[in-house]
């Protein structure tokens, strides 16, 4: 009968361990995409400048900003209970590697 319950809260804390893992994935990535979008929007084509600012300072800035997100999402976005990558979906039921339940 233990065995039962301890399975039930591994479960719910693989579950929670999960939830904040994406929200900081949400909360890595929904700012990001809004700050390339205004970056989008402020591109002058003629001039390659962005606000004003030159391709020198807006193309480094742009460079670091997307490794920093490749590697916080590449480092977070893994399963509670295996610690595999769980790939490209969002909001993935159960672990691709381990079948985990995440939700």
């Amino acid at each position: 009968m233990n065995v039962g319950l301890n399975q039930v809260t591994e479960g719910a804390k693989i579950k929670q361990v999960f939830a904040l893992r994406r929200t900081r994935q949400i909360a890595a990535t929904v700012p990001f995409l809004v700050a390339l979008v205004v970056f989008v929007a402020g591109l002058d084509k003629a001039d390659e400048t962005v606000f004003g600012l030159a391709p020198i300072i807006w193309a480094p800035v742009l460079m670091v900003l997307m490794i920093v997100v490749g590697v916080v999402s590449f480092v977070n976005w893994r399963c509670p209970a295996c610690d595999g990558y769980l790939g490209k979906n969002w909001n993935p039921n159960f672990c691709p590697k381990c079948g985990a339940g995440l939700r």
